[in-house]
């Protein structure tokens, strides 16, 4: 029995060696005084899938804390208390804001400074004055203060019914922005007053339409910075009108579906002479169809893409259809298919494609579509070898470009042809932080057209490679955006036109490494 107990007092003695501490004191970064009640946590990484696990601990009056008994391993510090912010660390790139302990170790001098809170106060009005309820405001660092991604994620707010806002973060320098929820296109108010339906832009304090034309708003630790009155810019609003022929007679429940960069909008109902009108739309670049259903039947038009900028768009026509059917043959240059093989139709959208149709390939290289309706698709290959591209696609015998077939007036029983090269580019490299750490991360797209921004991305750490493979020659753009400037944060057309052109040819193999910000680096 004496052996037994010995044997647990050993292994307990064991164990308490092989664990580690972490303690220290917590201070008020203003008056540098100790603080008590604060809630200190240290998040162990665990490796996926294992989920992280938090140890905690509150500080004392003295503000001194410890967390004991904590396995070897790295960690991530937080802390919280009600008025104020923890921000050590966010001015520190991704390693250093780790602590990193041993077997053994007990830290006893960790330092966690909380900063008070800032407060930015005010309202938003309309062009005539009036408050502006449900506004959103949210405030944009200048500077070197834009490298606070983490916290700035809280420094926005809501306006009440007397169009006020007040909203709390970290002490520092911004230009505070409002806008209205942005309706999505197709409201249907119709005015005949001449009035527009009111619209407004993004309005930077006090009213300024961009960013950078607004006034520097300085917020500091433990104070409020109140009496800021944004006033909204109106913008210009637009109206498309039209008439949906081709319903069925006695059917009149045709729907007009449209599309922007903020979503699809609600569908409208045609009157009782196919006719509709749209308004209240800002400039944008606007995709619309009608569509009718009833049991087995379906119909649509052909996708109407409009750019209003300038003026409205009156007397369209969108006629109804049936799908069709739409067949034809793939091929594998110099060989036949010898593999599982998928063919899909996608459809165009801002910035991305939607598949709407698939059908598999059987082994004579042949495939149909049941019911494709008008418009233009992009060709879509799944289950390509490796180096396997697209090179070539043909309409009834006429080579179309890139992979994107034009269908707007009807298939009208055509053919299409597809061949699959075997030697595509391929383009591969090193992800380097600027300060030569495993900063994470970085995101690595390959495009080589502003609607192709999606079709090549990968997130990737300092220090590991990125590869694409399969690419057609042509001309791409490269583009990197590190977490000191997430992606997102510009325009896809800014991020594109930024970023440097590669060219490649077939059977291409380039190497080229890429350097990213890590956060906290200007």
């Amino acid at each position: 029995m004496r052996s037994a107990v010995l044997i647990l007092v050993f292994a307990a003695l064991q164990l308490s060696a092989q664990q580690a501490s972490f303690s220290g004191v917590v201070i008020d970064a203003i008056t540098k005084q100790p603080m008590a009640g604060v809630h200190v946590t240290v998040s162990w990484i665990a490796k996926f899938p294992d989920p992280s696990q938090p140890y905690g601990a509150i500080s004392g009056p003295d503000g001194q804390f410890t967390i004991p008994s904590l396995p070897p391993g790295t960690y991530q510090l937080m802390a919280h208390r009600h008025g104020f912010l923890y921000l050590q660390d966010e001015n520190k790139d991704a390693t250093q804001a780790l602590i990193k302990l041993k077997a053994g170790d007990a830290v006893t001098d960790g330092i966690v400074e909380m900063t008070p809170e800032a407060v930015i106060s005010g309202r938003v009005v309309d062009d005539y004055g009036d408050p502006v309820q449900g506004a959103w405001v949210r405030a944009s660092a200048v500077g070197a203060d834009s490298s606070m991604s983490t916290v700035l994620q809280r420094m926005n707010a809501s306006t009440d019914e007397r169009g006020q806002f007040r909203m709390t973060g970290a002490p520092g320098r911004f230009r505070v922005g409002a806008s209205t929820r942005q309706r999505g296109p197709g409201m249907n108010e119709v005015r005949t007053d001449g009035s527009e339906i009111p619209v407004y832009a993004e309005t930077w304090y006090p009213s300024a339409e961009t960013e950078k034309r607004g006034a520097v708003v300085e917020a500091v630790a433990g104070r409020e910075t109140s009496g800021l009155d944004i006033r909204l810019v109106r913008k210009r609003t637009f109206t498309i009108s039209g008439v949906v022929t081709g319903t069925p007679e006695g059917w009149v429940h045709a729907e007009v579906a449209i599309y922007s960069k903020y979503g699809q909008g609600p569908s409208i109902t045609p009157d009782s002479d196919g006719r509709f009108t749209l308004s209240g739309l800002p400039a944008d670049q606007y995709t619309l169809w009608a569509l009718f259903q009833s049991g087995d039947l379906e119909l649509r038009s052909a996708p109407v893409d409009l750019l209003l900028e300038a003026a409205n768009e009156t007397g369209l026509n969108l006629r109804l259809s049936p799908g069709e059917a739409l067949s034809g043959t793939l091929e594998f240059e110099g060989q036949r298919v010898s593999q599982t093989t998928a063919i899909r139709l996608e459809t165009r959208q801002r910035f991305s494609w939607d598949a709407i149709a698939k059908d598999e390939v059987n082994r004579d290289g042949k495939f149909t579509f049941s019911s494709v309706f008008p418009g233009k698709y992009r060709v879509r290959i799944d289950s390509l070898p490796e180096n396997a591209f697209i090179k070539s696609v043909t309409a009834d015998g006429a080579a179309v470009a890139g992979s994107v077939i034009d269908l707007s007036r009807g298939v009208n029983g055509s053919k299409i042809k597809v061949t699959i090269g075997l030697n595509g580019a391929s383009i591969e490299g090193t992800v380097t932080s600027e300060n030569g750490k495993p900063d994470c991360c970085a995101m690595v797209v390959l495009a080589d057209s502003i609607e192709d921004v999606n079709d090549y991305m990968k997130s990737v750490r300092g220090g590991e490679k990125f590869r694409f493979t399969g690419l057609h020659p042509g001309k791409y753009r490269l583009i990197v955006s590190g977490p000191s400037k997430p992606y997102g944060t510009q325009t896809a057309e800014e991020l594109f036109a930024q970023s440097p052109e590669i060219e490649l040819h077939e059977g291409d193999r380039i190497t080229r490494g890429v350097t990213f910000k890590p956060r906290g680096v200007q």
